[in-house]
């Protein structure tokens, strides 16, 4: 029987490095598990620093710190939640600029054949 329950996980900046090792190992194991082909995502924000802006942007992602440096680059330190569903992840990021929470959808971009 497969699990079809979204599973949590929260993060931040200042986890210890065991916490952040074993978050980084789950993270790399779902990005692979839900990539379709090649490591190519959409991510879709809203609520996104403290002018509220919303976007998207497609980007390679082949593990936990490309995704981190694809949404939090820059920002310091931070913390949130990310929510993995069966085809995609959903994640909120506090931070200074923020402190209600910047939201994300991550998805597998579909690649067209050539």
């Amino acid at each position: 029987m497969i699990n079809n329950m979204p599973k949590e996980r929260e993060f931040a900046t200042y986890m210890e490095e065991y916490e952040y090792e074993e978050f980084r190992d789950f993270l790399d194991g779902e990005i692979e598990r839900i990539a379709k082909t090649g490591f190519q995502f959409r991510i879709e924000g809203r609520n996104m620093g403290w002018r509220k802006r919303e976007g998207y942007k497609e980007t390679e992602i082949r593990n936990t710190g490309d995704l981190f440096h694809a949404i939090a680059n820059g920002i310091g330190d931070f913390s949130g939640r990310i929510t993995v569903y069966n085809d995609r992840l959903e994640m909120s990021l506090s931070h200074h600029d923020a402190p209600t929470g910047e939201f994300y959808t991550i998805t597998p971009k579909e690649v067209e054949n050539e």
